[in-house]
């Protein structure tokens, strides 16, 4: 129970932000109309499967955003927790 957990904010932030800039990077290259003008059932279904690999990935880049969000939210709640404890560490130990 005598160990210390360090934690480095600031490097934390920038894995955050580095994870979010490559969240809003990620894009789903599909063709917006294969067989345009064609018939084929199979080129339907191709586009049916364009569109739903775009709605994912959309869905995927918000849920990790929502997640990188939290993580961040998670990071300012241990900061200050941390002070917190130091603050009063410090004050227990003028008392003494």
């Amino acid at each position: 129970m005598g160990e210390q957990l360090k934690v480095s904010y600031e490097e934390v932030r920038k894995v955050v932000k580095g994870m979010n800039d490559a969240t809003n990077a990620i894009q789903a290259d599909t063709s917006k109309e294969i067989g345009s003008g064609n018939a084929l059932e199979v080129v339907n279904k191709i586009n049916e499967m364009n569109l739903m690999i775009q709605q994912l990935t959309e869905e995927y880049k918000a849920m990790l955003l929502d997640h990188n969000n939290k993580v961040e939210k998670s990071l300012d709640s241990l900061h200050q927790f941390d002070q917190l404890v130091t603050t009063y560490l410090q004050a227990f130990h003028k008392i003494k």
